[in-house]
């Protein structure tokens, strides 16, 4: 469920930036299309499993019921905290900064003496490519 929501919400992220340029334009025309698509899917689950609570077996009763509840926190969860965090990813990248060493820029000559030849790791001559 949350990944297959967070791939849908990345590509439509990904196409309103080829085609505005601008990360809240982006991010309402991801929100805007990815969004209802999850939307629709979350309450087709949610409904699912509210219909799968009202069975008999207790085991199964209460599964669908924290199923459900799952479906619906993993909805708000992708559609405020990840769409933020890709955000703030997206503008990381925009700024040529490291994924984990993000006060570090990518033309930093102080971080040119940590890398290999080979386009190695970070702070380590490892060589890997």
């Amino acid at each position: 469920l949350g990944v297959d929501d967070a791939f849908i919400l990345v590509t439509s992220y990904q196409r309103a930036m080829k085609e505005y340029g601008d990360h809240e334009k982006a991010i309402e025309k991801a929100l805007r299309v990815g969004g209802m698509s999850i939307l629709i899917t979350s309450l087709t689950d949610f409904l699912a499993f509210a219909i799968g609570s009202t069975t008999n077996l207790p085991a199964l009763s209460s599964f669908c019921i924290y199923a459900g509840l799952g479906v619906i926190f993993d909805f708000f969860f992708q559609i405020t905290f990840f769409m933020a965090c890709l955000v703030l990813n997206a503008r990381r990248t925009e700024a040529k900064r490291r994924d984990v060493f993000v006060c570090v820029k990518d033309g930093d000559e102080e971080f040119k003496s940590y890398q290999s030849e080979a386009r190695g790791c970070c702070m380590f001559q490892c060589g890997c490519a």
